[in-house]
C-alpha cells in the first residue's frame, strides 16, 4: 500500500529517518515540501506511531497533470474508495459517512470550496454515502492540488497524528 506522511515544512528529512527506521520493509517513493510517499505492508498500528508525522493517509490518487475540476469525474470513476473502506475497518470502525479537507495551492481558475463541492458531489454519486462537512474523524479524504499535481488520501486515523 502507499502511503502519504504530512508534516511540517523543513521536517521532511527527519520524518523520512523515522519512516525508514521504523516501518519494516519500507520504501520511500516521493520526498516533496511537507510530505513523503512511501510503500509497506506494516501494520497500521505501526505506522500510527510516527513521532514527526502531523497526518497519515492512505494515498489513494497522485498525478502531476492535474488541469482542474474538469479532471474529477474521471478520477471519481478511476478511484475505488470502497476498498479503502474496507481496508480502513480492519482498523477502526468506519461508517458510510465521509468528510473532505481541502488544501490548495498555487492554483488559479477554481477555489478549495469549488474543488470539494465538485468531489462530494461526484462521491455521493458513485458510493451513496452522506457528507459530513464537520466531522473529519470518519472517512476523512484529503484533496491535495499544488499547481498541477493533486494527492488524493484517506486518513489512516480518527484524527491527525500531532494530535
Amino acid at each position: 500500500m502507499r502511503f502519504i506522511s504530512f508534516t511540517t515544512k523543513g521536517l521532511e528529512f527527519v520524518v523520512e529517518k523515522e519512516i525508514v527506521s521504523l516501518i519494516p520493509h519500507v520504501s520511500v517513493i516521493e520526498e516533496a515540501d511537507k510530505r513523503i510517499v512511501f510503500e509497506s505492508d506494516a501494520d497500521f498500528k505501526i505506522l500510527t506511531n510516527m513521532k514527526t508525522v502531523d497526518d497519515l493517509g492512505l494515498l489513494v490518487y497522485q498525478s502531476s497533470d492535474f488541469t482542474g475540476l474538469g479532471q474529477l469525474d474521471a478520477i471519481i470513476d478511476e478511484i475505488d474508495l470502497s476498498s479503502v473502506q474496507e481496508k480502513l475497518n480492519n482498523f477502526r470502525p468506519i461508517n458510510n459517512t465521509f468528510s473532505i479537507t481541502p488544501s490548495v495551492v498555487g492554483v488559479k481558475g477554481f477555489a478549495s470550496d469549488e474543488l470539494v463541492n465538485n468531489f462530494r458531489a461526484g462521491v455521493e454519486k458513485k458510493y451513496g454515502w452522506e457528507y459530513t462537512e464537520r466531522d473529519h474523524s470518519n472517512f476523512d479524504i484529503r484533496l491535495f492540488v499544488d499547481h498541477n499535481s493533486i494527492n488524493i488520501t484517506v486518513r489512516v486515523t480518527r484524527e491527525s497524528l500531532h494530535h
